[in-house]
């Protein structure tokens, strides 16, 4: 089930599930917005992509009730091995769940609505260790792409929050965001059907979208699991095309696992090991494709 928010004051907003408040987090806001903005990218994106930390640490995919909710993602979710982790391991730290019983999972703000960005020409809102349908529930999205025209951005949904049509028709009517959304054969039916509903809804108000389509090479090995995930790509294709799939092989700190299925002619992510060289660019290829350039 998606949860919803709904704000509560300035510094703090509830998350509701059947319209019953099961988290309040708070808000903070920073002058210095160094706190949560790294302006020349991570190891990874450097001189590429900005990254807007406003939320992270925390995904409440605990709370949603699908299937294998209260294991993380792929049972070992990248942020899961985070420094930040692994300082508080001991302390209750569960990426599923901060926020709801601890003050793991942070929002940061920036004072005085100073959305401006000056440096790199793509950006991510949203971090790595959080849910980009989350700030886009609550409207710290779209300021971001508002104030900077000459910009780039892209989120990544888990799709654990909804968000109204007004949001989505609002966000369609800018030309320099895409949104994408996670799918893999690891999820719980009722998890990947909610994912692939809202891919269709985010379609159908016009929001540019792509699929980060999660591969392991365990996973074709196996002749049910390998079945599974063809009547899924088959269900993928079906409602986006090759150039929306961004395909992301299974990675950790220690190994990057193959590309399988190259769907995208454009190429896979992580192909180059940095952002620099690749294609596909977190989904700006397709973006600038669709719109001409502009």
């Amino acid at each position: 089930m998606q949860l919803k928010t709904q704000w509560i004051t300035k510094d703090r907003f509830a998350i509701l599930k059947n319209n019953k408040v099961v988290a309040a987090p708070k808000v903070k806001y920073f002058k210095d917005r160094s706190r949560f903005l790294q302006t020349n990218g991570n190891v990874k994106t450097k001189n590429v992509f900005g990254m807007i930390n406003n939320i992270s640490n925390g995904c409440f995919r605990g709370l949603t009730g699908y299937e294998k909710c209260e294991s993380p993602c792929y049972n070992k979710c990248y942020a899961n091995d985070s420094v930040y982790a692994l300082k508080n391991r001991y302390n209750g730290f569960n990426i599923c769940n901060n926020g709801v019983d601890n003050d793991y999972f942070h929002i940061y703000l920036p004072e005085n609505e100073n959305y401006k960005l000056n440096t790199l020409k793509y950006w991510r809102i949203g971090s790595e260790s959080s849910d980009s349908s989350l700030a886009l529930a609550l409207d710290i999205f779209e300021p971001w792409v508002k104030d900077n025209p000459d910009k780039f951005f892209t989120g990544i949904n888990s799709d654990y929050f909804f968000v109204t049509a007004k949001t989505l028709q609002r966000l369609a009517k800018y030309k320099n965001v895409v949104i994408g959304h996670t799918i893999s054969v690891w999820f719980g039916e009722d998890d990947l059907e909610n994912r692939f509903l809202q891919i269709e809804r985010y379609q159908k108000y016009g929001v540019p979208t792509v699929v980060w389509f999660v591969t392991k090479e365990e996973w074709t090995k196996n002749a049910e699991i390998s079945k599974k995930q063809n009547k899924l790509i088959d269900r993928m294709l079906s409602i986006v095309s090759p150039k929306q799939v961004i395909e992301v092989p299974y990675h950790s700190k220690k190994y990057h696992e193959v590309a399988h299925f190259r769907l995208n002619p454009d190429g896979v992510c992580c192909e180059t090991g940095k952002c620099m060289g690749c294609k596909i660019l977190c989904g700006m290829k397709y973006l600038r494709t669709i719109t001409k350039g502009k």
